[in-house]
């Protein structure tokens, strides 16, 4: 639709009305749209850091599974072994596991985890174990050994210290 306005003899004026939007929709609609993506794109790295947390949790749960199943093994296979590992220090003995073979070998006695590996298990992962040995005796029982076992494996991701335990009492397999 044309307007034409005259404002004198010699000069006229033309208006065209065209159907749009006006600067200020469009400044609103990209705050809007703006507001939008980077709410969704914090939401996604809040989301993939809490992903990468649960990852690193489950495998830090396989080491301490890993590590329990070999300590029943070696606690099935010869119980002194792992009496004298328990006592090798007083208060109990603190072994660390640095690599994903584990054995004796392997291990390095510490006096508290403070000092373990200083190459992480997969470049992150801190595995130990603290064995500590005592006697119970319940009322009408012969006196018995057993062993307190803690396996602990720690982490440190985005700032944060993260671990998980693992305890149990290994007791002499009786026939």
């Amino acid at each position: 639709m044309k307007k034409t306005f005259t404002l004198s003899s010699s000069t006229s004026l033309t208006v065209n009305n065209v159907e749009g939007f006006s600067l200020i929709e469009v400044i609103i609609f990209i705050a809007i749209l703006s507001m939008f993506l980077v709410t969704a794109a914090a939401i996604i790295t809040v989301s993939m850091h809490q992903n990468s947390l649960q990852i690193n949790k489950v495998r830090a749960v396989h080491y301490n599974d890993q590590l329990l199943e070999w300590l029943r093994s070696e606690k099935d296979r010869d119980w002194n072994t792992v009496t004298e590992k328990a006592t090798s220090l007083p208060g109990g003995s603190v072994y660390c596991f640095c690599t994903e073979d584990v054995s004796w070998a392997t291990a390095s006695i510490k006096a508290d985890k403070s000092d373990c590996c200083p190459t992480p298990l997969s470049l992150l992962f801190k595995r130990y174990v603290a064995l500590s040995s005592s006697v119970f005796a319940p009322s009408g029982f012969s006196p018995s050994s057993q062993i307190e076992v803690t396996i602990d494996t720690d982490w440190q991701e985005a700032g944060n210290s993260y671990s998980t335990k693992l305890h149990t009492i290994f007791t002499p397999w009786e026939e």
